[in-house]
């Protein structure tokens, strides 16, 4: 497998039956997160989603902002998948050798 040089376009057809009200589909292409917003514009108005996607998106960066800051940090299991550990056994191990330095 490898990437696509360009979108792939509509993942299903329009006139198929949704199974929610409102899908999100995303990608990351070019090295840039698209997001792909699928609803009924007979349940919804274009305005609500758009002022939707806003709010998400703002959120989005304020959490890519937070990660990325000096006083976010700390381990999480998923940093070390092949050592099996929970985070309480993280947090031990860590303050184990914040002690010892």
């Amino acid at each position: 497998f490898k990437p696509l040089k360009q979108t792939l376009g509509e993942s299903r057809s329009p006139r198929g039956n949704r199974r929610y009200f409102l899908d999100i589909n995303g990608l990351v292409f070019g090295g840039q997160l698209q997001l792909d917003w699928t609803y009924s514009e007979q349940i919804h108005h274009q305005a609500t989603i758009k002022q939707l996607a806003q709010g998400y998106v703002e959120k989005l960066r304020s959490l890519i902002t937070h990660c990325q800051s000096p006083e976010a940090g700390g381990y999480t299991p998923s940093d070390f998948q092949k050592a099996k550990v929970n985070q309480k056994s993280l947090d031990q191990l860590l303050a184990q050798i914040n002690q010892g330095s």
